[in-house]
């Protein structure tokens, strides 16, 4: 990417509506955890166990930058035990806490501004509309021309593919998009989910697990009412 934005922080970016401040529809949740693995493995924070399966743990020593990377780590430091990609994305995505931290690095970077309110004067809310929309739109700019059929795979930012692909699987690549633009880009979006980035087989393996915690997520939401109801 361009900018000096994280991946988290880039993701964030495109799951919120620019008016609302709120949230897309979709997985955010998921897809942040899915980028906040990445950014750890790009530190060499995490350590793989080697196992055929492999697990992973956080080590100690490792020096990440700013408050929301600093707080996955530290988590994953306190849990201290080995687990599969996958489990540790389950688990983050479900720590409402991080995505705050993330918000006021964003509020810091003068991208977002911070709106508190109380629906019905009674349950506190927070927004993020944003303040300064150049930011975000550089990383637009960025992601058309990847998903442009004609510039070859290899030569796509690394980071921009990663961003993409985990924006797509968290369900607000297309919000962001021009909608022929994201009709036309089916074939390519299937060839970026397979491609090397970085050219390693780990980030596939990051954003293999940030999918299949994700469709573990629709299939529990299927599977449960059925369950219920009968």
């Amino acid at each position: 990417m361009q900018s000096s934005l994280t991946l988290p922080q880039a993701l964030m970016l495109l799951a919120l509506r620019d008016d609302k401040g709120s949230l897309h529809a979709g997985y955010f949740p998921q897809a942040l955890a899915g980028a906040s693995l990445t950014e750890l493995l790009l530190a060499e924070a995490l350590e793989s166990d080697g196992a055929a399966k492999a697990k992973f743990t956080c080590n100690t020593i490792a020096k990440v930058d700013g408050k929301f990377l600093s707080a996955i780590a530290d988590y994953m430091v306190q849990d201290s035990k080995p687990r599969p990609l996958k489990s540790w994305a389950e688990r983050l995505s479900q720590k409402s806490k991080f995505i705050n931290i993330l918000a006021e690095e964003l509020c810091e970077l003068g991208a977002v501004t911070e709106e508190k309110s109380k629906l019905l004067g009674l349950i506190p809310q927070t927004r993020w509309p944003t303040q300064d929309g150049r930011v975000e739109a550089q990383l637009i700019e960025e992601i058309n021309a990847a998903l442009d059929p004609n510039q070859p795979l290899i030569n796509i930012d690394d980071k921009i593919g990663l961003l993409i692909v985990l924006a797509e699987a968290g369900g607000f690549l297309k919000p962001n998009l021009d909608k022929e633009l994201y009709k036309a880009s089916k074939e390519r979006l299937k060839e970026m989910k397979k491609a090397e980035f970085l050219n390693s087989k780990a980030f596939v393996k990051v954003i293999e697990e940030t999918q299949a915690a994700i469709i573990g997520i629709i299939v529990a939401a299927a599977v449960v009412p059925a369950v219920t109801a009968g």
